[in-house]
């Protein structure tokens, strides 16, 4: 009786570092606009192989992307807390000064108390 469902055959793997060189080899090759058909052939890829580099280029773009964004979000976020604690500043300044009138410093609270709770959010 053969023992042929029980052999494991170990295919093999490209290491961690020569799987990023391929990638990095696939991405600059398609950024040189290379076709698809031409790039498996000058680095010797099947097409399953192929492929998955792209996808894998793609999902690693992707990220990329989304972590930028985020950093932008950040920045556009700490950019409006400063400007409100400017506004916030300049109101204190109306509500503290002699020479306001009470209209300009009740406007100057009610300004006030909308910065705060925008902060607040």
């Amino acid at each position: 009786m053969s023992n042929i469902h029980h052999q494991q055959t170990r295919r093999n793997r490209p290491t961690k570092a020569l799987l990023e060189h391929n990638l990095n080899e696939v991405y600059r090759l398609m950024i040189a606009d290379m076709t698809s058909r031409d790039i498996m052939q000058h680095l010797k890829l099947n097409d399953r192989t192929f492929r998955r580099y792209v996808r894998k280029i793609r999902d690693r773009n992707v990220t990329d992307q989304l972590a930028k964004r985020q950093e932008y979000f950040l920045y556009d976020v700490k950019l409006a807390k400063e400007r409100l604690l400017m506004a916030k500043r300049f109101n204190l300044g109306t509500i503290n000064s002699s020479d306001a009138t009470y209209t300009e410093k009740t406007e100057a609270l009610k300004l006030d108390a909308a910065i705060t709770m925008t902060l607040l959010k």
